[in-house]
């Protein structure tokens, strides 16, 4: 699989056994990916990640991979919570190939709630609402004051970031 990426996608000038032995050789050191688990399911849907996110470039209405790239990326997040954290690799990913565009980061985000609005209309069905619970909580607390100092930096921080996606999308 990780060869016919790397040729399909030109990712290298020849054609080698090089993507895949180093893919052979980093998996071997996670004892996790040598048994049948969630671990490799999450692998291999990441590697249908990469895919897609290599084949949007190409494509000048993309609409259709991103939001299988959403809908890919969601079940290796449900399954491994660790892959949480590809959803925001993901959005970087898409910010350096392809120009922004709001209606793409939207069908990003439609593709990423689709598996756990299934999932949620599933538990309801079979009446195992009581599941959710399990799920880690994610969280971002306020302190009760902010000082001065930090409500400022937090608002020109926000602003040059928001000001450096502006310039990025006037090119």
């Amino acid at each position: 699989i990780i060869n016919s990426l790397a040729i399909r996608h030109r990712l290298f000038m020849h054609q080698h056994y090089l993507p895949a032995f180093c893919f052979i050789v980093l998996s071997s050191l996670n004892p996790a990916l040598s048994v049948f688990g969630a671990p490799l399911i999450c692998n291999f849907l990441l590697l249908g990640v990469m895919h897609l996110l290599l084949a949007s470039r190409n494509h000048q209405n993309a609409n259709k991979q991103i939001f299988n790239l959403g809908f890919l990326i969601m079940p290796a997040a449900l399954l491994e919570f660790s892959a949480v954290v590809f959803v925001l690799y993901t959005f970087v990913a898409l910010l350096i190939i392809r120009p922004f565009s709001f209606r793409e980061w939207m069908v990003m985000l439609i593709g990423l709630m689709m598996p756990l609005y299934i999932l949620v209309v599933i538990l309801f069905c079979t009446d195992k609402l009581q599941l959710l619970h399990l799920w880690p909580e994610l969280g971002v607390s306020l302190p009760r004051q902010l000082k001065p100092a930090e409500y400022y930096l937090g608002v020109a921080g926000g602003l040059i970031v928001w000001l450096c996606i502006c310039v990025y999308n006037m090119q």
